[in-house]
């Protein structure tokens, strides 16, 4: 997974879905730490297949982009 790529999908859906921080964000997914939920963002390779899918979710990103960013 692109770490470019994913954070740019992310603030782009962050601002159309109106979630203005990450805590909002993370508040929509099972990860307690806001620490570990940056270090999943800054580095997504080593990120759960969950939380991905719950971030997605939460932001409710199309499945063509999805399946994009991870290949």
């Amino acid at each position: 997974m692109n770490s470019e790529q994913l954070q740019g999908t992310i603030a782009k859906y962050m601002k159309i879905r109106h979630i203005r921080t990450q805590a909002q964000l993370r508040q929509h997914t099972r990860v307690g730490s806001p620490n570990t939920f940056r270090k999943y963002l800054a580095s997504p390779d080593l990120m759960p297949l969950g939380v991905f899918d719950e971030i997605m979710r939460a932001l409710n990103v199309p499945e063509e982009e999805r399946i994009e960013l991870l290949k």
